[in-house]
């Protein structure tokens, strides 16, 4: 996940050119996914796309994603990364 092209996202299942596109916009952004939970900080991946996805990609990196695309939480208390 952290090294693929848009193009090469789009070759996964439900990862068509616009989330594709998001996918590695947000990466750019926020740096590596270390687990597949990461990616539910794209907007358009949820939990059942997670599942799907978590048996045919891998990760790498340490970094611990604290924004998404998502609508911002209120009770948000970030964790320190050591």
């Amino acid at each position: 996940m952290n090294a693929a092209t848009a193009q090469e996202l789009e070759q996964l299942p439900r990862v068509g050119p616009a989330l594709a596109k998001r996918i590695v916009e947000w990466r750019d952004r926020h740096g590596p996914f270390s687990s597949p939970d990461d990616l539910r900080h794209v907007r358009g991946i949820g939990p059942s796309t997670v599942r799907l996805l978590d048996s045919l990609v891998t990760f790498s990196g340490r970094h611990r994603p604290v924004h998404s695309e998502g609508a911002p939480s209120l009770a948000y208390h970030p964790t320190p990364v050591f």
